[in-house]
């Protein structure tokens, strides 16, 4: 998880807040030009997109635990060769197929049926992509890719992290969605 870590903190900032609102993505909607793009111009692995992706695809295939770092790097590479010959094609349906041929976790240290926030609050910085993942895995859940999401402001993901302190012994997924709801 360090790996990714690292790269996460880059993407959500020093305190494990994201300034995400302008890259929030509809994970049923995502084609694979608007990937490719991000690829072939940024030197960076789309990290933020795979892990909304990922969780999406994660809750439809009642998977609970995130990738790890090797994993996910995997799965943009393989979807992301496909989709240089498929620019059209919507990433969630290759990622998917992706996903079935790749070993995937049992078990892990982050899970969207059993995370505490205590845990969250216990590590934040390895956390924060797991808020990235546990957001898109709860608009996979609801069917809503362009629904709800946690990520459309840096409040919401602010307020969602100080009810987590507030809730420590809550599952993360059951505040991230009464976060969502009250909005």
């Amino acid at each position: 998880m360090k790996k990714l870590s690292l790269v996460l903190c880059a993407l959500l900032g020093m305190a494990g807040v994201a300034h995400a609102g302008s890259d929030k993505i509809d994970p049923s909607g995502y084609i694979c030009a608007e990937l490719v793009a991000l690829t072939t111009t940024d030197p960076e692995p789309p990290i933020f997109e795979a892990l909304q992706i990922d969780g999406y695809a994660s809750a439809a295939e009642g998977a609970v635990v995130t990738p790890t770092p090797d994993l996910l790097f995997s799965l943009v590479l393989h979807v992301n060769n496909l989709c240089q010959k498929k620019p059209g094609e919507k990433v969630l349906s290759l990622w998917r197929d992706v996903r079935t041929r790749l070993p995937l976790p049992a078990d892990g240290e982050w899970r969207a049926d059993t995370t505490t926030c205590k845990d969250f609050n216990s590590n934040p910085d390895n956390g924060s992509g797991f808020i990235i993942w546990l957001d898109g895995y709860n608009r996979g859940s609801n069917g809503k890719g362009s629904g709800p999401s946690l990520l459309e402001s840096d409040a919401k993901i602010n307020t969602f992290i100080e009810a987590c302190k507030a809730k420590p012994e809550a599952k993360m997924l059951d505040v991230l969605r009464e976060q969502v709801k009250s909005k």
